[in-house]
């Protein structure tokens, strides 16, 4: 959501041009950007409260859970 509200900004100053461009862009999408911040503090906040309360088993878990360390296949293009 954040990607498609930065691409309607880079739309907004092709078309108008500096200054124009933001003061557009800055009173219609308000509201939006106000839901993706808010969605995405509601996304994070859990990760971030395992996080700092058990950090070592956290980031234990970081290292082995990639997908590319343990694989079945050896050859990533047959894999996928």
């Amino acid at each position: 959501m954040l990607i498609f509200l930065v691409y309607l900004f880079v739309v907004k100053l092709a078309k108008y041009g500096g200054s124009r461009a933001v003061r557009q862009y800055g009173r219609q999408m308000w509201q939006h950007w106000l839901v993706a911040c808010l969605a995405l503090l509601i996304a994070l906040a859990p990760v971030a409260t395992v996080c700092t309360a058990q950090r070592k088993t956290f980031f234990a878990r970081q290292g082995t859970v990639s997908l590319l360390q343990r694989r079945d296949e050896p050859n990533l293009a047959k894999a996928y």
